[in-house]
């Protein structure tokens, strides 16, 4: 990836993450530097954005400094640190969402977003004890479930159904195997189940909806790609009347994209 593509504060982000990495003689940046180098950034919106979305920043902030204390040490590397392997994975799918989303800039944002989709794996909670009691990997061969991002359920016949990008996996919510694999369209976001029709929708920001027949609980069929609107990507159901509702709204035309503004907005 190249690093030009960075916004100017994601770039001061990732050189802060490296000094605190030389300073802990660590031998690589991780993405937790990187992390707490944006939560640390005074006039930054990274940790604006995650309290905005209920995470108590001061607590995650005090944790990643104590992980990152705990990260392996070595001494007289004479401040000579690379990028490990994770983070420029990390990186790697930071970059592919920015495109996706058609970003001419990188933001820290989707950093943040690749951190928490980057697994492609259903985690199971003990909600008394609030523990993770198993993770699911959703890739199976070949298929790889890339940014997953909805979930709906099944409950009679115990199905998950998971929207990666350009797939929907379907698990067994008893073992965790993944059954089927199902292509959706591009830019898949939000996951539904109609329990009325046996039918499970994905939105993608293309501008479809794509609709999944449950002919089994282990057969499942693609019935098309129906076109909505561009970016509608947010969706819910209504198991009623079965109608599903996606939202998006007509855009006008796209500002440049600048260092500073990496994603402006288009008039509406």
């Amino acid at each position: 990836m190249r690093l030009d593509k960075l916004t100017t504060k994601f770039q001061q982000a990732l050189g802060d993450a490296q000094s605190v990495a030389v300073g802990q003689d660590n031998p690589f940046i991780e993405p937790l530097h990187l992390l707490g180098a944006l939560l640390d950034q005074e006039d930054g919106g990274s940790a604006s954005l995650l309290s905005r979305a209920g995470v108590n920043v001061p607590r995650l902030r005090e944790a990643t400094r104590q992980a990152i204390s705990r990260l392996p040490k070595v001494e007289g590397q004479g401040g000579e640190v690379q990028i490990s392997r994770e983070l420029n994975a990390l990186l790697n799918l930071t970059d592919k969402e920015a495109q996706k989303r058609g970003d001419q800039f990188i933001a820290s944002e989707l950093f943040l977003l690749a951190l928490t989709e980057d697994k492609g794996e259903i985690d199971v909670i003990d909600p008394k004890a609030m523990t993770i009691t198993a993770r699911w990997p959703m890739s199976t061969g070949d298929k790889k479930c890339e940014g997953p991002s909805g979930l709906a359920i099944d409950k009679k016949n115990h199905r998950l159904f998971s929207t990666c990008e350009g797939m929907m996996a379907i698990v067994d919510s008893k073992s965790g195997k993944v059954v089927a694999t199902v292509p959706t369209g591009k830019g898949t976001d939000a996951a539904g189940f109609d329990p009325g029709t046996m039918s499970a929708f994905a939105s993608n920001g293309e501008g479809t909806l794509t609709v999944i027949h449950e002919d089994s609980p282990d057969k499942f069929t693609l019935v098309e790609n129906a076109t909505t609107m561009p970016r509608a990507r947010t969706m819910t159901l209504d198991p009623t009347t079965h109608r599903v509702f996606v939202i998006t709204a007509q855009f006008g035309e796209t500002p440049a994209a600048t260092t500073d503004n990496p994603r402006p907005r288009p008039t509406m």
